[in-house]
């Protein structure tokens, strides 16, 4: 039930209202205005959302037909005689000073030199030094050859493996190819001093031994003359 006077909720078996402290009265009396009460109030619901459909299909409209597009352009057709006038004004780009400034400049300013670009190499093509090398064909100076070994070498390398004895100790070869060869590696000092005479004194036991097993295997492949007994840069091509 709802109080009359203040319109607050009132429970069951209450007699005053509990807001306001009017007294309720008679039962039956009050249960006929909460009866009225609830009638209207169904009523308004109805109506309001009856109210807010309509409102909504309104808008709906609008937005489908365009009627608020402010992007559409605007058509001289429908533009009064009086008001044409501001609208090709509005359309017509205004004319800009910018050529004549630009002669002016052109007019005062001295010429000034251009500079001169001078070509460009590029990075790619410009020469660069290859890096050398820091291997040995074989540590020579501290191992002895095994058979496994040089029976894995060809004429060529095997020449150059005998070679490397003397180049370690700066020999300098008058063969272009064992000299370009052994020039590529780091660890390689050439120096004109010396011969091969003092190479084969600086030998060490290890080194004078691998030299006399290389040469000695050459000479079993037929790879170079038994009677020739120098150096790979004496050796027949």
């Amino acid at each position: 039930m709802v109080c009359k006077k203040c319109g607050a909720r009132i429970g069951r078996n209450k007699f005053f209202c509990d807001k306001c402290g009017t007294s309720i009265g008679n039962v039956g009396e009050m249960e006929r205005y909460n009866a009225v009460w609830k009638k209207q109030r169904k009523k308004a619901i109805i109506i309001g959302c009856v109210f807010v459909a309509v409102i909504a299909s309104c808008v709906t409209f609008v937005l489908k037909s365009g009627i608020l597009n402010t992007n559409a352009p605007v058509s001289s057709q429908n533009v009064p005689v009086e008001d044409m006038n501001f609208v090709k004004a509005e359309n017509t780009p205004i004319p800009t000073e910018q050529p004549a400034v630009e002669a002016m400049v052109i007019a005062t300013s001295e010429p000034t030199a251009v500079p001169t670009l001078l070509p460009t190499i590029p990075p790619t093509l410009l020469p660069t030094k290859s890096p050398k090398d820091d291997t040995y064909l074989y540590p020579s100076d501290k191992i002895i050859f095994t058979d496994r070994f040089l029976q894995s070498l060809d004429k060529d390398t095997a020449r150059l493996v005998r070679n490397e004895l003397y180049a370690r100790h700066g020999f300098v070869f008058k063969t272009k190819y064992l000299q370009k060869y052994f020039s590529q590696k780091s660890w390689y000092h050439g120096d004109l001093s010396v011969t091969e005479s003092d190479i084969m004194k600086q030998f060490s036991a290890v080194e004078a031994q691998n030299h006399e097993i290389i040469v000695n295997y050459e000479k079993s492949m037929g790879w170079i003359e038994t009677n020739n007994e120098e150096s790979g840069d004496e050796m027949p091509q």
